[in-house]
């Protein structure tokens, strides 16, 4: 989405929309400031989710 600090314009942007309709991503940042790895777990907090949950109590 970003190089050197500037977008990447449409093209980047409608190619990651595609890819975030996916089930799993692998994102990458490269802040060059050494390396590192780390997962990060999500969920989905969708409309349907919630309510889906609202319906019983735990």
């Amino acid at each position: 989405m970003v190089a050197a600090g500037c977008s990447l314009g449409d093209e980047a942007e409608s190619r990651a929309n595609t890819l975030f309709k996916e089930k799993n991503i692998q994102l990458t940042i490269d802040l060059n400031l050494g390396t590192a790895a780390t997962h990060v777990w999500t969920t989905d907090l969708s409309y349907d989710y919630v309510k889906i949950n609202a319906d019983y109590h735990s």
